[in-house]
C-alpha cells in the first residue's frame, strides 16, 4: 500500500525518549504481525565472514543468544525509516528490505 503520511523523519542522534520508546513497541508490533505468514527470505544484510567476527567480539558478553529471536521484521528498521509528528510515531515507512533475520 503506498499513501502519503504526514511527517518529518528525526535526524541521526537526536531522537527524544518518547521516540526511543515507542519505537521499541511499535517494532514489537510490526514482528507480531508479521509472525502469522510464513517466513520471509533471509536476506544477507551482514555478509556471513562479518557476523563471524561480531558472534567473535560478543562472545565474551555475558549473553544467552538462545534468547535472541529470529523472525520476520521490518529489515531495516531505524530512525529515517520512521516519520513523526511532534510527540509520536506517525508511520513506519519502507518494508522493501522485510525479511527474516
Amino acid at each position: 500500500m503506498q499513501s502519503f503520511e504526514k511527517g518529518k523523519v528525526l535526524e541521526m542522534n537526536t531522537a527524544p525518549q518518547w521516540f526511543m520508546e515507542e519505537s521499541a513497541v511499535i517494532l514489537g508490533k510490526i514482528h507480531k504481525a508479521l509472525e502469522g505468514i510464513s517466513p520471509l527470505s533471509e536476506q544477507n544484510i551482514i555478509d556471513l565472514e562479518y557476523r563471524i567476527k561480531l558472534l567473535d567480539k560478543v562472545k565474551d558478553i555475558k549473553l544467552n543468544i538462545d534468547k535472541f529471536t529470529y523472525k520476520n521484521t521490518h529489515g531495516d528498521y531505524f530512525i529515517s525509516q520512521i516519520l513523526c509528528g511532534e510527540d509520536s510515531i506517525n508511520a513506519v515507512i519502507d518494508f522493501t528490505s522485510a525479511c527474516c533475520i
